[in-house]
């Protein structure tokens, strides 16, 4: 009922009121307008925020409030500070050139951050920190040049990724922990140059499990790349013409969802590569991937 009875005050120029300082544990000047007590600089910040959302500030005073707040050349922002050329921002901090951020920090040239702190030139980032150049992130951190990645940490240069750490040019593997260039990948450490393997240790160049040449290898891993490119681009364009930003986080955390999105022809390409089993397949594709690390 607070909250409703301060919403409805009388729109006016701002004066300082007893009841407002007492809010705030402030000793009341009644002579003190707003624009004089934000250039005093001994309020909290949280005082002016308060009467920005409440109260009627006229255009001066609403200059000074940003003013005081470093905001420059923002649009749509409540409760923020020290941000600039950003619009729709909400309870964010150090926001610049970003759109769609709420509760998150040191943000710079991305869309849709929420509850993120150090994200730069991303799309889609949600309760992650220290991500750059990455789209579709949640619940991850140490994110570099990757997209579709949750519940991850340390990863670069990476595609859809789950509970899985120390990955760099990996594409679709999950629980999982320090993997170079390992595609299609579970339950894997210490590896690199692998393809549709599962709980491997300390391997190299492996399709199903099983040993390849390092020219076979590469020969089928071109081709994979090429597939997965095709196939990618068409689940984003997909995802983004039918859900929401929160609605993408939550396909972003069910690995399921991915796997199913894939093509009839990529599932029917993968059964003609060297070493294929059907049950190296059902374990790989089926295997509970929602454990988490």
């Amino acid at each position: 009922m607070e909250r409703l009875n301060a919403f409805h005050l009388e729109k006016r120029k701002m004066k300082i009121t007893p009841e407002l300082f007492k809010r705030f544990n402030i000793d009341y000047d009644e002579e003190l307008e707003f624009s004089k007590a934000i250039v005093s600089n001994e309020f909290p910040l949280e005082l002016f925020h308060y009467i920005r959302e409440y109260y009627h500030l006229t255009d001066e005073e609403f200059r000074v409030y940003c003013n005081v707040c470093s905001i420059k050349d923002c649009e749509n922002f409540w409760r923020c500070t020290h941000s600039k050329e950003s619009k729709n921002l909400f309870e964010s901090f150090n926001v610049n050139t970003s759109i769609f951020v709420r509760n998150s920090s040191h943000i710079k040239g991305s869309i849709n951050v929420f509850n993120s702190i150090d994200v730069t030139d991303c799309w889609d980032v949600a309760h992650s920190k220290h991500v750059q150049h990455s789209n579709r992130i949640i619940e991850s951190h140490d994110i570099n040049d990757s997209d579709d990645i949750a519940r991850s940490s340390k990863i670069s240069w990476s595609k859809v990724i789950l509970n899985s750490t120390n990955l760099d040019s990996c594409n679709y593997t999950y629980m999982s922990d320090s993997l170079i260039d390992c595609h299609f990948c579970g339950f894997m450490k210490n590896s690199r140059h692998c393809m549709f393997c599962v709980g491997l240790e300390d391997k190299e160049y492996y399709i199903f499990n099983k040993p390849v040449t390092q020219i076979e290898y590469e020969m089928l891993k071109d081709k994979l790349l090429a597939m997965l490119e095709e196939e990618t681009s068409e689940m984003i364009r997909i995802n983004f013409s039918k859900h929401t930003a929160e609605e993408r986080f939550k396909l972003n955390k069910r690995f399921d969802s991915v796997f199913n999105g894939l093509s009839l022809s990529f599932y029917g390409w993968v059964g003609t590569l060297p070493n294929y089993s059907d049950n190296a397949f059902v374990d790989l594709f089926f295997r509970d991937r929602e454990t988490v690390n």
